[in-house]
Formats: C-alpha cells, structure tokens, sequence
C-alpha cells in the first residue's frame, strides 16, 4: 500500500512542470490528503514539516517517500481502529503530545544573564515537536541496524503513546521553564 501511494504521489507531483516554473509551493503531502478523502486538520502540515527537516542535499522525494513509509509503518490504538482514525491524525496526536508550550531565552540584566520563559508560537511549538522526534530517530539510528523510516515510526508511536525521547525533552524544557519562573519579569519582548 505504501509503495502505491508513494507512486502515485510522485506521479501527481511530476504531472505538472510549470509548479516549479511558476515557484509555488510543493505541498505532496496536501495532495495525498486529497487523494485519500481525508480532512485532517493540521496533519499534512505536520507531515510536509517533518519531510523538510528529513530532508538532506534538496533531496525532497527521497524524504517524502521515507515519510511515507514511516506513515505507514505507524500502528494506530484499539481506540483509533475502531473510529477508523488515518495515519496524519496518529501524527498529528503524537506532534501534539510533545508540543512544548513555553520556551526559555536568555535576557540579559545589569550584567547577568537570566533564563526567562516566555510563551511559543503555534509554529514554533509544532516545528520544536517535530525536530525532537527527528533527533529521537537519528539517535535510535545510529544504535540500532533497522532503516531510518522504522526508526522515526517507532518515535512516533513513543510520542503518541506519551513516552519516549521527544515527551523527556519535553518535560526537561517545562521544568527549566518552571524552575526560572522567578525571571518571568525581565522579559521584555
């Protein structure tokens, strides 16, 4: 099933040459959402942003396909398969899960530096998710001999079932949060 998808997503993405001529942006993953009749919210943008940080030379296919793959590989709960839930909202609920709320920056104050937190952004907070879930693979890479996209799945299921490296790196950054919230009030941005 993977293999047909990621055929015929390359397919639909090599139909049209004046997308690049034109310098539109390449959404793949948008297509598939309508090649599937799936409306999931944010989803496809998840998936586009974890291809572009897969992503190495420009080698954009070759990211979307591990995606995809890996999108396939992902194992929904009981819940889930009864619901009939697709595998950009298993993604979506594992970014969501890891989503940092706040973040620390340095302000400097009368000579010293202190850790404020201070509040993110949607996009900072899902792009922070999805970074961590990419280092989690890279690091379940290198010390295991299965290919990257089992990897990645296998951090995806970690981060939808809240547990794992992304959900620590999480919780690390809220008790760093927690612990400076006495230099809340140097934040002046």
């Amino acid at each position: 099933m993977a293999n047909m998808i990621c055929w015929v997503l390359m397919g639909v993405l090599n139909q049209d040459p004046n997308m690049v001529q034109n310098k539109k942006k390449i959404n793949p993953f948008s297509n598939l959402n309508d090649l599937l009749q799936t409306n999931t919210g944010y989803g496809h943008l998840y998936a586009d942003k974890l291809a572009n940080l897969i992503m190495m030379n420009g080698l954009k296919p070759k990211a979307v396909a591990t995606v995809i793959r890996c999108l396939a590989q992902l194992k929904p709960s009981k819940y889930d398969k009864d619901r009939g839930a697709t595998k950009f909202e298993i993604l979506e609920n594992a970014v969501s899960n890891v989503m940092p709320y706040v973040q620390v920056r340095k302000a400097k104050v009368r000579g010293t530096s202190h850790l404020v937190p201070c509040p993110m952004s949607h996009t900072q907070m899902y792009t922070k998710a999805i970074r961590w879930l990419v280092d989690g693979a890279r690091m379940m890479k290198k010390n295991s001999k299965s290919n990257f996209d089992t990897c990645l799945a296998s951090v995806i299921n970690d981060a939808y079932a809240d547990q794992g490296y992304a959900k620590a790196k999480r919780d690390e950054l809220h008790k760093l949060a927690e612990a400076n919230r006495s230099s809340a009030y140097y934040r002046w941005w």
